[in-house]
């Protein structure tokens, strides 16, 4: 399987949806990265912004309804993505998911067009 990149307008840089998308191409692309929505946050230029923590509210949220028995590192917050990143084997899924019940329809028509994986 070969990994298609989503493509994200600059629009959507710094949205929940840019950054969750962003997030998921990350994990895919650089999987020695620690934590793919801090990294993409980063590179938008939003890290610790409101736009941030919602992307990784709803990415955790995912996690947890999907993965509820993850082994969590107790020391780190449950609540941040990182943790969760370090604890379960198929990122990919959790940050798509999470990136595609933020879109909207709106989101498509301005050119955002999600990442897949093709045979």
């Amino acid at each position: 399987m070969k990994y298609v990149p989503a493509t994200i307008p600059a629009d959507l840089a710094q949205t929940r949806v840019g950054i969750l998308w962003a997030a998921a191409n990350i994990a895919v692309e650089e999987p020695d990265i620690d934590d793919a929505i801090a990294e993409a946050a980063r590179r938008a230029g939003i890290l610790g912004e409101m736009s941030y923590r919602d992307a990784e509210t709803s990415a955790v949220t995912v996690a947890q309804a999907r993965v509820p028995s993850a082994p969590l590192n107790p020391q780190w917050p449950s609540a941040r993505w990182n943790t969760w990143q370090d604890a379960i084997d198929e990122v990919w899924p959790i940050l798509a998911d999470a990136a595609a019940k933020q879109q909207g329809s709106d989101d498509l028509k301005i050119g955002l067009v999600p990442g897949r994986w093709e045979a």
